[in-house]
């Protein structure tokens, strides 16, 4: 069973809001008490769940996946498929809101629209598959 927040705050010995506030690297805690949370989290190997945090913030990451394809020989591939849908995957695990976007390589504008797509989606980090890896 993964560790939670109230385990970390039980060993610490501290507050739950006072693990919250130094796992957000957060002002007003002494040293002290940060480096027994840290203990903590190392000890229990805690790790933050990222759903659960972009619920509470109300924001979530935004991954932006930037593929190739051949708009005059094929609108999707096998391969751009399964690439998209091992991306979905890994950013729901994570908590992240997957944006995808086929590119066509052929287009001399290509990097300009990557870039302008990831900043209209407000993309906070981005995955791009060959050709423009």
């Amino acid at each position: 069973m993964k560790p939670t927040i109230d385990d970390v705050a039980k060993l610490a010995g501290v507050a739950r809001a006072t693990v919250s506030r130094v796992l957000n690297n957060q002002p007003n805690v002494r040293d002290e008490v940060r480096a027994k949370v840290m203990h903590a989290v190392s000890t229990l190997g805690y790790r933050v769940n990222l759903q659960a945090r972009n619920l509470a913030g109300r924001q979530t990451m935004r991954i932006g996946l930037i593929h190739a394809s051949h708009f005059d020989r094929e609108a999707y591939s096998f391969f751009g498929w399964t690439l998209e849908l091992g991306a979905t995957i890994a950013a729901a695990s994570s908590g992240a809101q997957l944006v995808s976007h086929i590119i066509d390589e052929n287009d001399p504008g290509y990097a300009a629209r990557i870039i302008g797509s990831l900043r209209d989606d407000q993309c906070d980090g981005a995955l791009l598959a060959p050709p423009f890896a």
